[in-house]
């Protein structure tokens, strides 16, 4: 495989990074959903306001 910086072992561990934190995200937004719920903000707005990250780099641990 050809990576982008040269260090494959840097690009999988940064990858398997992005991973747990989409993982992470996914888990909180889970657990406060309610099924039959119709909520006002998606995920470009819970971003704006800091409780999701983007797929940038910035990252929001919980």
């Amino acid at each position: 495989m050809n990576y982008a910086n040269g260090n494959s072992i840097e690009s999988l561990t940064e990858r398997k990074d992005e991973h747990e934190v989409g993982e992470m995200e996914m888990r909180f937004i889970a657990k406060y959903l309610n099924e039959g719920e119709e909520y006002l903000l998606d995920r470009d707005e819970l971003l704006s306001l800091g409780m999701v990250g983007d797929k940038g780099g910035r990252r929001r641990r919980w």
